[in-house]
């Protein structure tokens, strides 16, 4: 019942779409309607799957192409309406970030590099450890940790020095995790294993818990205020026409 409900509604919205001046000035063109069906047909490994489908909902070539055109006149009319709402600009994404401050805030995150050396077996894993030991006299400064993680780490992250990025607790391996967030700025750890080998870990920066960076959310916040007020738009449109139509 419920789905019947959604599906008239879906229906009534469609319908005042299509009946509006915006849908009368809408341009579908056959290549266009052509691009989408190929789309479609792409998705599937053959003539007779495809076939098979169209059949079980009650179509043919001819009335899929007709669907898809309509779907295309119904996109092209909400992107008329929304195209008229202006986008959102830093001061508005600043005003919202101000007045929803406890959305952004964050926990504790560090800034972490690490080395990674594995092992297959135990007199694997003791050769292993040795050599990341003698790699930790090496590592005396952030330049210093990222050419030995080029050079030595059996991690794809050595190709950027070893960095793990700025991460959360929780996020590591349970034996990495207190580890890295008993570091200090600037230091490295003691030899440490986990599933994967054995790691040295170093902290480039601690961030403490708190609401993040303006700048760091700016564009997620306007991408936010651009999608809400987009609907917002539809639905105040949607509400002049019954108007209209009900004073007519």
């Amino acid at each position: 019942r419920k789905l019947h409900e959604a599906a008239l509604r879906q229906q009534a919205l469609e319908a005042t779409l299509l009946s509006s001046p915006e849908a009368a000035a809408a341009i579908v063109t056959p290549a266009a309607v052509d691009r989408r069906f190929r789309d479609i047909r792409a998705r599937y490994e053959d003539d007779a799957q495809f076939a098979a489908d169209l059949a079980r909902i009650g179509l043919d070539v001819a009335g899929l192409q007709a669907a898809v055109a309509r779907d295309l006149r119904l996109e092209s009319v909400l992107e008329r309406i929304e195209g008229a709402v202006p986008p959102a600009d830093d001061i508005d994404a600043e005003i919202f970030y101000r007045l929803h401050s406890a959305r952004f805030a964050a926990p504790e995150r560090r800034t972490l590099r690490h080395i990674l050396l594995t092992f297959r077996d135990d007199a694997d894993r003791a050769r292993a450890m040795a050599d990341i030991a003698a790699l930790r006299a090496d590592a005396v400064d952030a330049e210093a940790f990222a050419a030995l993680a080029l050079r030595h780490s059996q991690c794809p992250t050595a190709l950027h020095g070893g960095l793990l990025g700025t991460v959360p607790r929780g996020r590591l391996f349970a034996e990495l995790d207190p580890v890295a967030f008993s570091l200090g700025e600037d230091e490295v750890s003691m030899p440490v294993a986990s599933p994967m080998g054995w790691h040295l870990l170093r902290c480039d920066r601690i961030l403490p818990a708190g609401p993040r960076p303006f700048e760091e959310v700016r564009e997620k916040i306007r991408a936010h205020l651009d999608a809400a007020r987009r609907r917002q738009a539809v639905k105040d449109w949607l509400r002049e026409r019954r108007a209209a139509r009900q004073a007519a």
